[in-house]
């Protein structure tokens, strides 16, 4: 699924985060539910992005990482994977691009 500029909005401004207590801390599980800014999740899990390097050449995104990304997505948050913004930025080998619109559909 595509983000729309309103999400990208959504997730690139500063959520309203609210002192945590240490009672507060204590009483919350990974599983619970929480909201940061306007985004609702269903618990505290969080996929950190990685460096995959599975793009090959063309440096799109494939059936192979949607497959990964689906292989996890009930556990909860799932931040994607680094991607190239221009030919100058590519740092390693397999990384995916989006500065095309080939890049783009791919991570559609």
């Amino acid at each position: 699924m595509a983000l729309g500029s309103g999400m990208t909005a959504q997730l690139m401004s500063k959520p309203k985060l609210q002192p945590l207590t240490r009672d507060k801390a204590m009483t919350k599980s990974l599983f619970d539910a929480v909201q940061i800014g306007d985004l609702k999740l269903k618990n505290r899990i969080a996929m950190a992005p990685m460096t995959r390097g599975r793009a090959g050449a063309t440096r799109v995104a494939n059936d192979i990482m949607a497959e990964h990304y689906f292989q996890r997505a009930s556990a909860g948050l799932l931040i994607t994977e680094a991607t190239v913004i221009n030919t100058q930025g590519i740092g390693w080998i397999g990384s995916p691009g989006i500065y095309t619109g080939e890049m783009v559909a791919g991570w559609r």
